[in-house]
Formats: structure tokens, C-alpha cells, sequence
């Protein structure tokens, strides 16, 4: 019998649900998830806030974790690799921050040895610390968008804390698969950027989505020129961020607690930040597209999930192809992680479905469930399940992963067309 290589690939902090001992610095971990990959490819997947429900969790993924285990039968002990979303120097550093924090952990030698008492401690069984892999995260979004893409060669451009730009092909394993162009560093962060605006504005870092909803019923032209005071575009697809300029523009718009009524002055805002981000967005692209030549595009990184700046570099006509990564926030890098360190060979046709979360069962298991959030939910049986019952039971099921239809939620392989 031929044997099998199963590689994990973990998002998350360290604590679990029940627990605050390892509180990273604020944002630093958030989107927490867990993917199986088995001899390359994706067997189960599924994100935390799922099953712990606490939105956008920071806590390590032990349910998400055991999840994937159990769909594919499979114990800890048996998995060959276990991929975490940070490089080991900057895991390290982290480490470094709590050991001055919790004396505890003056044993602690770095941050393989605190992952894998994380891991021993909850799940209860050894594992050798030479099977963790640390794979840095710019490079986990990258791989997975490009792997997933199914495109010959693209051009990948990851937009989040600390971003860049590479060229993909699918002609070589996940690991040897990119070639880096250009990277971002954080005070080039256009995250931070939409982040320190709608703080501003009343909204929490993770209410982006809420907060860009706005856009489109602003007048990006009120605040346009103040906006362009922010940032500067420069030579080879370069630009530069003075977030210092950022109070000019925001404070345009009266002050707002967070839940307090939305004014036109705050849409207009919010309409001049998506603006910016659009004309930085293009302003790179353009750039690489004419170096490389390439007419393939992959998308990763929690700013790949604004649909409008999307719709602008598809409309753009730079590209023939637009792939956004499905789950492109940081729960995704559970799945470039895992596919870098299984050294996986990119797809040879783009990713069609993203059903790899946990079985919902059939409508007499699913309802009971349902009907216990009905303060939330009302929860029917349609006629569609009711004949379905009355000729047996239906042989297709349903099965999740990442966030419901919603502007977290992209298309995964957007056309352009004639």
C-alpha cells in the first residue's frame, strides 16, 4: 500500500478558546483556521470562528483542527508536516515579547518549542518538533492564490500588512512556484491605511467591511485632493504612505462613536479612501503587468476582498484573467501554508468549488440545530426537503468553509468578457 503524506496548516494565536494566556500584541493574529492537504491536495478546511463562534477568532485552531482530522480519519500522530502562517524569525521575535511577559516561560527556547506545548497540551499526545514548519506570511497568501488559480504563469499580488508582488507558475511545487518582483513593507500597508480611516471614523479594525459598504454612496471628489496628500505614487510601481497627512482628511467628517448614526461626510470619506486604494492598487499593477508581459492575475490578502477595487482592475483591461482567492484574509494562509510545506503542485485547472468544511448532514440533523438560535434565526423546512424526505433521502450534502455570501466572501475566479 502506497503511503500517504498529510501536511496540516494552521492560522491562528496560541490560546485556546477558553483561555487568554498568550494574548499576541492587538491584530496580530486573528482569522484562525485549520487545512489538510493529503499528497497535495486539500482534504478538509475550515475556519475557527465556525465552531468556537467568537468572529474572526485570535485562538488557536483546536476545534477547526480536529475537525479536519476527524473528516478524514485521521489522528495528529499520523500528520507528516505541521505548517504555521509566520516565519520562524518573526514567530521568534513574538516569543521573545511574551517571555518577558510570563516568566513561565523562561524554558520556552523559542517559538517551534511554544507551538508544540500549545499543541501537546490541548491535544494530548506527542509530536516531534522537527515536523512544525514555519512559512513566512506574505508567502502563504501568495501560494494560496497561485496554486489554487489553475493559470500556466499569473502575476500575484498579495495586499495586506506586509505585501508584495510575484510572478507564479504552475510548472514547479508550491515551495520553488513564485519568483518575488517587488515586496510591501508595513509602512506601505494599505490595510493600515483603511484601518487607521475607519477608526477615525467609529468603526473597529474589524468592521472593514461595514465600513466600506459606505463607499458607494459617497462623493470620493469631496476629499480627493486631501487624499492624494496621503500617498505618492512612484517610479517602477513604487509609492510611498504618509499616514501622518491622514488627520487632514478625517477630520473632514464630524466625530462618531462606534454605533452612532452614519452622516454623508463619513461616506464621502470612506469613498476617497476606496478611490486611493483603487488608484495605488492599479498604479502597481500597471507596472508589473508591462514588465512581466504576463496576462494573469492572482489576488491575495485581507485587501483583496474590497469588491471594488476588484471590479476597477477587471474593468482596468490589464488582465484577461482575474483570480480572487476565496478565503483571501488571513484564515487562507492556513492553506498556503499547507501547501508550501507539502510542496504541492499548483492546479492544472482553476478552483471550482471550496467545499472542504464540515458535513451540515441532512435537514432532520441541520434543523434542531437551527432552531436553537431562534432568537436569531427562523429556520423552515422547504418544499424542495419535505418531497426530498417523502422519496428518500437526497444524496447531495452541503458543506461550508469561511464566511456566507457577504462582501468577505468573493467569487473565486472573476472573467472579464467581451
Amino acid at each position: 500500500m502506497e503511503e500517504r503524506m498529510l501536511t496540516l496548516g494552521l492560522a491562528g494565536g496560541l490560546d485556546p478558546v477558553y483561555d487568554c494566556r498568550y494574548d499576541a500584541p492587538q491584530y496580530f493574529t486573528y482569522d484562525a483556521a485549520a487545512v489538510l492537504v493529503e499528497d497535495g491536495q486539500v482534504v478538509a478546511a475550515v475556519e475557527e470562528e465556525r465552531l468556537n463562534r467568537v468572529r474572526r477568532t485570535n485562538k488557536f485552531p483546536f476545534d477547526a483542527l480536529r475537525a479536519c482530522l476527524r473528516q478524514r480519519g485521521v489522528a495528529l500522530q499520523d500528520v507528516d508536516r505541521i505548517a504555521y502562517y509566520s516565519s520562524e524569525e518573526t514567530a521568534n521575535f513574538l516569543v521573545g515579547r511574551l517571555r518577558a511577559a510570563f516568566p513561565e516561560l523562561a524554558g520556552v527556547p523559542d517559538a517551534r518549542g511554544l507551538l508544540q506545548a500549545a499543541i501537546q497540551r490541548e491535544m494530548k499526545c506527542a509530536i516531534d518538533p522537527e515536523r512544525i514548519v514555519f512559512v513566512p506570511h506574505r508567502l502563504t497568501h501568495a501560494v494560496s492564490a497561485a496554486a489554487m488559480s489553475g493559470f500556466e504563469r499569473s502575476l500575484v499580488y498579495v495586499i495586506d500588512n506586509e505585501g508584495g508582488v510575484f510572478t507564479g507558475t504552475r510548472a514547479r511545487g508550491s515551495r520553488s512556484c513564485l519568483t518575488e518582483l517587488a515586496a510591501f513593507s508595513p509602512q506601505k500597508s494599505l490595510g493600515e491605511l483603511c484601518h487607521r480611516t475607519i477608526r477615525a471614523l467609529g468603526y473597529s479594525p474589524f468592521e472593514e467591511a461595514e465600513a466600506m459598504e459606505l463607499a458607494p454612496h459617497g462623493d470620493p471628489a469631496v476629499h480627493r485632493a486631501a487624499m492624494r496628500e496621503v500617498y505618492r505614487l512612484l517610479p517602477d510601481g513604487d509609492y510611498d504612505l504618509a499616514f501622518q497627512r491622514l488627520a487632514a482628511v478625517v477630520s473632514k467628517a464630524p466625530g462618531r462613536l462606534r454605533g452612532e448614526p452614519v452622516e454623508q461626510a463619513h461616506k464621502d470619506v470612506i469613498a476617497a479612501l476606496e478611490e486611493a486604494i483603487s488608484e495605488i492598487v492599479l498604479h502597481v499593477l500597471r507596472h508589473h503587468r508591462t514588465a512581466s508581459g504576463v496576462r494573469q492575475l492572482c489576488l491575495a490578502g485581507g485587501g483583496a476582498q474590497i469588491c471594488a477595487v476588484n471590479s476597477r482592475v477587471l474593468a482596468s483591461g490589464l488582465f484577461d484573467e482575474v483570480f480572487v482567492q476565496p478565503a483571501a484574509h488571513d484564515a487562507g494562509c492556513a492553506l498556503g501554508a499547507a501547501l508550501y510545506a507539502a510542496d504541492a503542485p499548483p492546479r492544472r485547472a482553476p478552483l471550482d468549488h471550496v467545499a472542504w468544511g464540515t458535513d451540515l448532514g441532512t435537514a432532520d440533523a441541520a434543523l434542531p440545530a437551527l432552531r436553537r438560535w431562534g432568537a436569531f434565526v427562523t429556520a423552515e423546512r422547504s418544499a424542495a426537503c419535505s418531497t426530498a424526505a417523502r422519496s428518500g433521502p437526497s444524496p447531495t450534502t452541503t458543506r461550508w468553509i469561511g464566511s456566507p455570501p457577504s462582501s468577505r466572501s468573493i467569487a473565486s475566479n472573476a472573467r472579464s468578457s467581451s
